[in-house]
């Protein structure tokens, strides 16, 4: 923790910056502890509301990081109806807004979300981008996630702004992949985030929530062309039990379609080759 010696400013901005690291880096109870101690000083020391904006979108990450989408949109809805919403960079919780858009399978409103900050630089401009380029991976919209990647690379590169893309993410692992197959630009900087952000993508994907013998059921089936009708009738449940499993599926995944969960399950080994890919 920053020391006495530090102004109250520069106590939170430190607090939140380790925060920030401690998430990318798959550190979520340090995050909590970092993002606690800010939020208190903050909370005692009104005159710096300006970093509260930073503070937000730190705990939206941290409760979509837990899967707590709920307690994202409770915070954003809070920070939205608080006297302070109008101090600090409003780019911030635009992005968390998109963030938890994309989490809760709305990705139709990613780029609304995020139309004012797109146009800016710096940090918050990177992660936007990369937020529209996965809301475009998700509606299946192949050529636009391509060309907001690669806008985001432009902007993450030209200002060395390597910390979105530390995390580990199987998307965005196979999107900057495309991205160096596709238009090839920033080929040192991109294959250092690779670097970063996983060393072994099938390790990564073993170590996320398990699935239930059922879910495992239903994801045999999506390589194929069935539909939810047709796994369904196949299992002996309902049609909606089984959009239920496959909202489970995806949460666990980290992923947001059929085509996604069928990539990332053949990566970890869930799944043999058994029919055609989503």
């Amino acid at each position: 923790m920053a020391g006495a010696k530090f102004s109250p400013f520069v106590r939170v901005e430190l607090n939140l910056l380790a925060a920030r690291h401690a998430l990318a880096t798959g550190d979520p109870i340090g995050a909590r502890r970092r993002i606690e101690a800010a939020g208190g000083e903050l909370e005692a020391r009104r005159g710096i509301d300006s970093l509260r904006p930073q503070l937000v979108g730190l705990q939206v990450d941290l409760a979509l990081a837990q899967h707590d989408s709920e307690r994202a949109a409770q915070l954003l809805d809070a920070h939205e109806r608080g006297h302070d919403r109008e101090v600090g960079n409003p780019h911030l919780v635009q992005v968390a807004r998109a963030r938890l858009l994309l989490a809760t399978g709305n990705p139709g409103g990613v780029r609304d979300a995020v139309a004012e900050t797109l146009g800016t630089v710096g940090f918050p401009a990177v992660r936007a981008w990369l937020a529209v380029s996965a809301a475009e991976d998700q509606l299946r919209r192949d050529s636009q996630a391509v060309e907001a990647m690669a806008e985001g690379l432009n902007l993450a590169a030209s200002d060395d702004v390597a910390l979105p893309l530390i995390r580990p993410n199987y998307q965005l692992s196979m999107a900057l992949r495309r991205h160096l197959d596709l238009v090839g630009t920033h080929r040192e900087f991109v294959e250092r985030a690779l670097a970063t952000i996983a060393t072994d993508i099938e390790e990564e994907v073993r170590t996320l929530l398990p699935l239930t013998e059922r879910e495992r059921a239903v994801l045999f089936y999506l390589p194929t062309m069935a539909s939810n009708a047709e796994i369904a009738s196949a299992l002996c449940v309902s049609e909606n039990t089984i959009k239920q499993h496959l909202k489970s599926i995806y949460r666990k995944l980290s992923v947001g379609s059929r085509r996604e969960a069928v990539r990332v399950a053949r990566a970890a080994g869930l799944l043999y080759d058994v029919g055609v890919s989503g």
